[in-house]
């Protein structure tokens, strides 16, 4: 292993354990969440802070490229030109415990 190496993978360790408080931070939010929500309770205040509990009523979605497969028809390029968006370029990095 090159020195430059074993510094990328104490990157990779600290990354993995930062995934990790992440995780336990998100399910503690989520109960946290969830038992705000169960409250029954709309509008609560702490010292510092405010949470408003909303209910969203299911929103219906048109999938148009289900629609057109069940419709049996072919959608012209230049239609397809016009609708499609490209997004920004992107890195990602992927962690996956050893």
């Amino acid at each position: 292993m090159k020195p430059n190496d074993l510094a990328l993978a104490a990157i990779v360790d600290k990354l993995a354990s930062v995934n990790a408080q992440l995780k336990e931070l998100n399910d503690e939010a989520k109960a946290l969440k969830e038992l705000l929500i169960t409250s029954g309770v709309e509008v609560i205040e702490s010292a510092a802070y405010k949470a408003v509990v909303k209910f969203s009523e299911p929103a219906p979605s048109v999938d148009y490229k289900k629609v057109v497969e069940l419709l049996e028809v072919e959608i012209p390029k230049r239609v397809l030109n016009k609708a499609t968006k490209v997004r920004a370029p992107y890195y990602s990095v992927a962690l996956y415990d050893l």
